[in-house]
């Protein structure tokens, strides 16, 4: 082998730098816009929760006042009507 050839057969048996995504590289803490996708899994079933919370609380409310009867509320009143 000639010296060329034997130093070429090195330099692509050298290991080399591993190409990894992104949460491979950076840790948890490093990589700020990593951790906006766990703070959107985190918080996703609590938003869930509170519209849910929020549709029958405005079903239970509307239901109460049209069965009162109370004539202050004129938007119910015209629905009725």
């Amino acid at each position: 082998m000639t010296a060329t050839a034997l130093l070429t057969l090195i330099l692509v048996m050298l290991p080399r730098a591993a190409a990894a995504c992104a949460s491979c590289i950076n840790s948890a803490y490093g990589d700020r816009t990593y951790n906006v996708a766990y703070l959107g899994l985190i918080l996703t079933p609590f938003v869930v929760a509170v519209a849910i919370g929020a549709v029958f609380t405005r079903c239970w409310w509307t239901a109460r006042h049209r069965a009162s009867g109370d004539p202050t509320d004129r938007e119910l009143n015209e629905e009725t009507t």
